[in-house]
């Protein structure tokens, strides 16, 4: 994929997470990222590290590694936890980030108000503070 400015990654990140929302609300039916990039990105090489623009521009922050590269995500995923603060992992393998609660609402309850709920949440976090 294409190298990303801290702008483009937050931008196209919120461009998918605002698409997904909408598409959720019209049809009824909850889509996931990679219906996303089935629908928008046609091209696979498009497609960023773990389907997440902040992922891949976290990553070629941190030299193309994968460990170590949450601390260079743009966004910030009010979460205690240095490592997947977008999940939010505690203790005990409690999940309690807002993307580990769109994939359990998404995934086991299929709620479409509550996952539009999420997926807006997620279009709209504040930029992490330098």
């Amino acid at each position: 994929m294409e190298k990303l400015t801290k702008e483009k990654a937050i931008k196209m990140h919120r461009e998918m997470w605002n698409w997904i929302a909408n598409k959720i609300k019209l049809s009824g039916k909850i889509v996931d990222r990679l219906y996303y990039f089935r629908s928008v990105q046609a091209i696979p090489d498009d497609r960023p590290d773990s389907l997440c623009y902040c992922c891949e521009y976290a990553m070629q922050q941190n030299g193309g590694e994968n460990v170590g590269r949450c601390k260079y995500c743009p966004l910030d995923w009010d979460s205690k936890c240095d490592e997947f603060m977008c999940l939010d992992v505690i203790q005990g393998g409690d999940y309690k980030g807002l993307l580990a609660q769109w994939d359990t609402e998404m995934i086991y309850l299929d709620k479409i108000e509550r996952t539009v709920q999420i997926a807006e949440k997620i279009t709209n976090l504040k930029e992490r503070e330098e």
